[in-house]
């Protein structure tokens, strides 16, 4: 597990606080701008988890728009 560590301050960001957190920080977690995180507080430590992306829906939804061909077996060709 590679730890990163780095300094950052509070900021006003309109009526709330913000946080940067640096790219390089985003690299070593693999999240990328836009990630979904959840924020937990307790005894003055703040954890950021990020949220898995919701699973694409069932095998049907998966394929609905596929416009390849199958064959009389069932085996879809490219």
């Amino acid at each position: 597990m590679m730890i990163t560590s780095h300094t950052t301050a509070i900021k006003a960001w309109g009526n709330s606080q913000g946080l940067r957190i640096p790219r390089s920080i985003l690299d070593t977690l693999g999240w990328e701008p836009g990630s979904q995180v959840e924020l937990h507080a307790s005894g003055g430590v703040l954890t950021v988890k990020r949220i898995a992306p919701p699973l694409p829906g069932s095998l049907e939804e998966c394929f609905a728009h596929y416009k390849g061909q199958r064959d009389p077996q069932g085996e879809i060709r490219l």
